[in-house]
């Protein structure tokens, strides 16, 4: 199976705080992140299958967590669930991606739930940081990262099946 993400169909702009339930389909997808997103306590983002999220690349928002790179701050639950195939990918949004391009995915409170599964995390700062908060992360990929892959501070995680490569400023793993 391909890891490359599919070709561009619809596109999505997206960003900001994400009250409720919101559902990302294959239909609106890619969702180029422009500022960046958090989804606060007692709120979930769902991604389905065959998702491309592409951050925009270097944005100094001066926001968030993260001041200086985009980020998806969770707060509450994200569950993106990928199929055989048909993977969900956090990406850049670069012609010319490098490590870095964005900050990645943060879970910075104890109430924060991460649930992902056959998904594809590239050219963050940090693939996942677990400041506090639970992530589960399965039959998925984290590659191309500048700092770390996954980092757990405070919080729990359990990683089942999931591949990590290509990691750091010099490009070891």
């Amino acid at each position: 199976a391909s890891l490359d993400p599919p070709a561009s169909r619809a596109e999505t702009r997206v960003g900001g705080t994400l009250v409720g339930q919101t559902h990302w389909t294959k239909a609106g997808s890619p969702y180029i992140v422009i500022e960046d997103i958090d989804v606060p306590a007692g709120s979930a983002l769902t991604i389905d299958s065959g998702v491309v999220v592409r951050f925009k690349p270097n944005l100094a928002d001066q926001k968030g967590l993260r001041p200086f790179d985009l980020e998806l701050a969770v707060r509450g639950t994200l569950t993106a669930t990928g199929a055989d195939g048909d993977s969900v990918y956090f990406t850049s949004d670069a012609v010319d991606v490098n490590r870095g391009d964005w900050w990645g995915i943060i879970v910075p409170d104890a109430g924060g739930k991460v649930f992902l599964d056959r998904v594809v995390i590239e050219f963050g700062n940090e693939g996942i940081a677990v400041d506090k908060g639970e992530v589960n992360l399965t039959r998925s990929q984290v590659r191309s990262c500048n700092l770390s892959g996954i980092k757990i501070q405070q919080g729990t995680g359990r990683i089942t099946r999931t591949l990590v490569t290509d990691i750091g400023n010099f490009g070891g793993t």
